[in-house]
């Protein structure tokens, strides 16, 4: 289980660059580390080329939402192919550099039709990673 502040994106539509929609403040300089990002991928993508996905860190809201922060976990371009119905394309542990602010950043390449993310930190080690 995670708590509603833990998470990033719920079955959010991602078919363009975009920002999660949820960013947390880190209260404790480093409280997340050790915690696990998890990536899934609620509903299959369609058309388009890739996705990159990006946990950041950063100084303000504002970095993350233009997509300037310093990046913690990048997941590299991920063809729109492995992104099928309930994929985990990242679970990660978080590793220590927090800043004041967490979120998650969305490249998007061509032009999806569909497809949803849900992003979120985790305590436990997920099961059936894949």
């Amino acid at each position: 289980m995670f708590d509603k502040l833990l998470q990033f994106s719920a079955s959010q539509a991602v078919l363009a660059t975009a920002v999660g929609d949820g960013i947390a403040q880190v209260e404790a300089g480093d409280a997340y580390k050790g915690l696990f990002f998890e990536v899934q991928i609620p509903e299959a993508y369609s058309g388009g080329t890739s996705v990159k996905i990006q946990l950041m860190t950063a100084a303000t809201k504002d970095e993350i939402d233009a997509g300037t922060g310093t990046v913690l976990i990048d997941s590299g371009a991920i063809a729109v192919a492995d992104l099928t119905l309930n994929a985990r394309p990242i679970v990660q542990r978080v590793p220590f550099g927090m800043k004041k602010y967490l979120g998650v950043y969305y490249t998007v390449v061509g032009s999806p039709t569909a497809g949803k993310i849900s992003a979120h930190l985790r305590a436990d080690v997920p099961l059936n990673q894949s």
